[in-house]
């Protein structure tokens, strides 16, 4: 009976220590997995935070590019325009400013000769849209001369001396620094082709010089106001003068350019 008893005791406490011994690795077992577990959240936590990283470089590349670009554009917002003054007077009375063509940015324009003209921006801008209209109501105009620098007017002026004589030189052509077309603002304006059923080549002339207030443009040189403007009519020779509305005035009341500046300095 006791020794069943002391086998009974020795099966016990080899169970126990079996037990024991399982409980112990599986405690230990779950300690070990779970420094794996947080040493793996620990990595994956720092892969988060070094992709977090590279993103917010990512992103500080890509706002530093836009940055810059906004920044140019700001620049180039900023900066300032070319400020032309579109009512110039240039007579035989009054010279051009040595320093006008810094002040105007010119565009290229080749005519249906072949020939490349320079004209101011916005003044070719306009010709362009008169050109159109008068297109429509069958009309077709084309520009023969515009800028002239003081070196082309004094070769003109040789040629046509030459060609023409003293006379039309005085009634008809500027000396250098005194020419419209110095600006870049006036236009000398071939009519190339017509409707006939519609207009004689008087009454397109008509019609083409009733368009230019339209666009901004006025006939620098009309008839009847030779003593004004210094020189003869020339129904070819337009000037743009800035806007619609201030063409629209000069026309209006028959002015010529020097007629609305000596009002303008009147009322001021």
């Amino acid at each position: 009976m006791e020794s069943r008893k002391a086998k009974f005791s020795l099966k016990k406490a080899a169970l126990s220590f079996v037990l024991g011994l399982i409980v112990f690795f599986f405690v230990f077992g779950l300690a070990s997995g779970g420094s794996s577990e947080a040493q793996r959240v620990s990595q994956l936590t720092s892969s988060v935070e070094s992709a977090s990283d590279v993103s917010g470089k990512t992103t500080a590349s890509v706002s530093g590019v836009s940055d810059e670009k906004t920044s140019g554009v700001e620049a180039t917002s900023a900066g300032k325009e070319k400020k032309v003054d579109y009512l110039v007077l240039v007579s035989k009375n009054s010279k051009l400013s040595k320093n006008w063509e810094e002040t105007v940015e010119f565009e290229s324009f080749k005519n249906k000769d072949g020939e490349k003209v320079e004209v101011e921006k916005k003044t070719l801008k306009m010709f362009k849209k008169l050109r159109k209209a008068l297109k429509k109501s069958g009309i077709v105009i084309d520009i023969s001369s515009a800028y002239r620098s003081k070196k082309d007017q004094k070769k003109l002026i040789k040629e046509l001396r030459e060609k023409e004589g003293g006379e039309y030189i005085e009634n008809y052509v500027s000396l250098p620094g005194f020419s419209e077309h110095q600006t870049g603002l006036a236009l000398d304006i071939n009519i190339i082709r017509i409707d006939q059923k519609k207009y004689t080549n008087a009454s397109a002339i008509s019609a083409f010089q009733k368009k230019l207030d339209s666009c901004g443009f006025i006939l620098r040189y009309p008839k009847g106001k030779e003593k004004i403007t210094g020189y003869q009519e020339e129904w070819w020779h337009i000037r743009f003068v800035g806007s619609k509305k201030t063409a629209k005035k000069i026309a209006s009341k028959g002015w010529t350019l020097e007629e609305y500046l000596e009002i303008i300095k009147k009322k001021k």
